[in-house]
This record gives structure tokens, C-alpha cells and sequence, in this order.
């Protein structure tokens, strides 16, 4: 994803949401999409335009990498929305931080804050990602517990460590698992935990042994029935589940 942005200077500091959906409106057609997780409901904004502005994007150059330029961010991921299911079966998440990477609109880390955590950080590269979380923070009423942080994991520098880290589809690009695992072992508490999930179809043995060497790995599936009517996704999709935790 590209990590430049021509936002307006400050934007995402505001906590003032017409103003946000002001610069959202001002970018790409937006409504608001209901997402159901069990008994969680959240509104999650999404672009209605989405063609209009591929083809917008392919007239100007602007594809040279697919994975990094599109706006993956905007889409929800089933992905997402499994990982803050597995989230229920934390313990103590009302005493527990978490951070979310790679958070796109921030789907995970907005069922992270309503099932309890104390304090949730959702952050990405890309601003216009971090602009529709902004939203979605304040549109479910959650800017409480919930900050949104701009956070590159090859170069960020943190001013803390987390009690949980999580992510879905962060690795897509084996580029970035080295980042990855030298960022979990930076910020991730010595009793924390870490939980990343992905398309099963997606490659993790890399990424596996470069974590291997220093945290306690443990992988399973999970799958789900899905009722997308894209004919490219299937009707059930099968996901790894890792967890990672610091060697004693």
C-alpha cells in the first residue's frame, strides 16, 4: 500500500465526524456498510465507487503494483471479521492494550473495543485507511477506548509494548515478514500474546520460520461459509490462524 497521502493537514487528529466524512465524500462515493459479528453489529464505511475509481486509477498510471497501490485497505476482509471471533475466547480483556497492524478501515480492532479491551490502537500505512477508521471509531461511538495511529512496521517507533497484537492478511508480501517478526519482538509485552490470520491459499511457511526463532508458534484453521456473490471468492474459505508468544 502506498503510504503517501494528500489529506488535508491535521485531518486525522479531528474527532469531528461530519468533518471527516466531508474529506472521505470529498475523495470517493461513501455509505455505510452494517457488519454483523454474532452479536456485534458495526457500521464500517465503504466506497460505492469503487470501478469508477479503479478506471480512474488505470487512465492516470497510478497501478504499477497491484497488492501496494489499490486500495485493499477499503475492502472488508472476511479475514477481519474471523479474527475479532477468535478475540472472544481471550481472557482478561478489560485489563488488556491491544494494537492492531495493517488495520485497513479497522474492522478487527473495532470488534477488539467492543468486546472489552481497555484500550485499542488501530494503525496502518496508508492515511486514507487511517481517515476511514477515524470514522468508523466515531461513527460506532468507541473514540473512548479506540486511537487511530499512522504506524509503518519497517520503520515506526513505538512508545510502548501491547498486551495483544493482531492482524489480518499482513502477510501477503514476504518482503515484510522479517518487519513483522522484529516488530512483534519489539512491542509485544513478554507475557503477550500475538494472533495473525490469513487466506489458508496464502503462503506463511516463510514467515513461520523466521518467527520460530523467537517466539512459541502455534498455528490451526478455521473455517468459514461465506455468502459473497463474487464468483472469484469461494463459498467456504479456510484461514490459518497463528499465534505467536515470546520464549521464556
Amino acid at each position: 500500500m502506498n503510504a503517501t497521502s494528500l489529506l488535508p493537514n491535521g485531518i486525522l487528529n479531528s474527532d469531528n465526524l461530519d468533518e471527516l466524512m466531508a474529506c472521505a465524500s470529498s475523495r470517493y462515493n461513501v455509505e455505510f456498510e452494517t457488519v454483523n459479528a454474532g452479536d456485534i453489529n458495526l457500521e464500517v464505511l465503504q466506497i460505492t465507487n469503487m470501478q469508477s475509481v479503479l478506471d480512474n486509477m488505470i487512465k492516470q498510471n497510478k497501478i504499477h503494483n497491484a497488492i501496494k497501490d489499490l486500495p485493499l485497505w477499503a475492502k472488508i476482509w472476511p479475514a477481519s471479521i474471523v479474527l475479532g471471533f477468535f478475540l472472544r475466547h481471550e481472557q482478561n480483556k478489560e485489563t488488556q492494550t491491544l494494537l492492531e497492524l495493517g488495520a485497513g478501515c479497522g474492522v478487527s480492532g473495532l470488534i477488539a473495543a467492543k468486546l472489552g479491551y481497555s484500550r485499542v490502537t488501530i494503525s496502518d500505512i496508508n492515511e486514507e485507511a487511517l481517515l476511514f477508521a477515524k470514522i468508523n471509531v466515531l461513527k460506532n461511538q468507541l473514540n473512548d477506548r479506540v486511537q487511530v495511529k499512522f504506524t509503518d512496521v519497517a520503520k515506526s517507533v513505538l512508545n510502548e509494548k501491547y498486551d495483544m497484537m493482531i492482524g489480518s492478511e499482513l502477510l501477503y508480501l514476504e518482503e515484510l515478514h522479517r518487519p513483522i517478526v522484529r516488530f512483534f519482538s519489539r512491542y509485544l509485552k513478554e507475557d503477550g500474546r500475538g494472533i495473525l490470520i490469513a487466506d489458508y491459499r496464502r503462503k506463511t511457511k516463510h514467515f513461520e520460520k523466521l518467527a520460530s526463532q523467537s517466539f512459541k508458534l502455534e498455528q490451526g484453521h478455521i473455517g468459514i461459509k461465506t455468502k459473497n456473490s463474487d464468483e472469484n471468492t469461494p463459498d467456504k474459505q479456510l484461514f490459518s490462524i497463528l499465534t505467536l508468544q515470546h520464549k521464556s
